[in-house]
């Protein structure tokens, strides 16, 4: 995967984390903009940089 993939992969994440987090802070629900960019993220964080690991590791076992 490329930086340019990886970067907007996780600006992605970053910006629909915070849409989804913005709406529940609307609504006075409990976790809110800040919590929900950080969560989304970290998920897209681990996920890219797990992901061409474990096809090479497959890869390499076939």
């Amino acid at each position: 995967m490329e930086l340019t993939d990886f970067t907007a992969r996780i600006g992605a994440a970053l910006v629909f984390g915070a849409l989804i987090g913005l709406e529940r802070q609307w609504y006075h629900r409990l976790a809110g903009m800040r919590t929900h960019a950080l969560v989304s993220t970290g998920a897209a964080a681990f996920v890219s940089t797990w992901s061409p690991l474990s096809s090479s590791a497959a890869a390499a076992a076939t």
